[in-house]
């Protein structure tokens, strides 16, 4: 995961865009997605978003253990809502026949498989935007650009914590990890339960490096005055480009036509 999360240096028109741009791009997916079931409406937003993939030249090599992990997810989902959905009606097929509730939940129904797409939709419309904001912005220009949208500089300072920890706490793991390898302990041989037992001691050097470098944040943060009641200057002015009056005007328009036809939304 800490790699949906790790800034990729490029050129592109979406790495050059005010990270305030990407912010609402991301709200905005995150609402679109959340509130309106549209089938339609969110295959256009996934096209969308992928658009923006194709723009910003996301490296999909880095995503491969997600790409996993969704590919579980929407196989799941497209099973259990095929075969368990309440508002089914047209069945596709039947496996066998085992009434619940008067539901015979052997049989797989295109309402339940619908609604199956439509969740695996919103997930991936979810997931896939996040990307665009944090692979794309580096995360001091993302952490000034809030502090000129007046968020408090202590959330700022705690928010940009939390993003660097993540992926250290991903590279620490995976350097003592190789160590262990180094002292020829195969983890890759051993069942489910022999590897549990395996990582458990590993978490302790984990945990004390951690720990150690909380604790040379600390010192650096009181040498610089952290929270000291002065007005704060920016080295790198960011403002609005031409791109980014675009992109917003193409959202809310986005959400506009969410909104008009969410009446004529069919809820499965």
């Amino acid at each position: 995961m800490a790699s949906i999360l790790e800034y990729v240096p490029g050129k592109t028109a979406v790495h050059r865009m005010n990270p305030v741009t990407k912010l609402f791009f991301l709200a905005m997916c995150f609402i679109l997605a959340s509130v309106f079931p549209n089938l339609i409406l969110l295959t256009i937003l996934l096209v969308v978003i992928l658009a923006w993939w194709g723009v910003a030249r996301i490296p999909i090599s880095r995503l491969k253990v997600i790409f996993a992990l969704l590919a579980t997810t929407i196989v799941i989902f497209l099973l259990v809502q095929g075969f368990f959905y309440w508002r089914g009606k047209t069945v596709l097929f039947t496996l066998f026949t085992f009434n619940v509730g008067g539901k015979n939940i052997g049989a797989y129904t295109l309402e339940g498989f619908l609604f199956g797409v439509t969740l695996s939709l919103r997930i991936l419309c979810i997931v896939f935007s996040i990307p665009i904001l944090t692979m794309t912005t580096p995360l001091s220009t993302f952490i000034v650009a809030l502090a000129k949208l007046k968020v408090p500089y202590s959330f700022n300072f705690t928010l940009s914590t939390a993003l660097r920890f993540a992926p250290l706490m991903s590279r620490t793991w995976g350097e003592i990890l190789n160590a262990q390898k180094l002292r020829a302990y195969d983890f890759e041989h051993m069942n489910f339960f022999k590897k549990i037992r395996a990582y458990v001691p590993l978490v302790t050097p984990l945990t004390l490096a951690m720990l150690k470098r909380s604790d040379e944040l600390d010192v650096a943060i009181e040498s610089r005055a952290f929270g000291a009641p002065v007005k704060r200057t920016f080295v790198k002015e960011i403002k609005f480009q031409t791109v980014d009056y675009i992109a917003i005007v193409s959202l809310i328009i986005l959400l506009i036509l969410n909104i008009v036809l969410l009446p004529y939304t069919v809820l499965y």
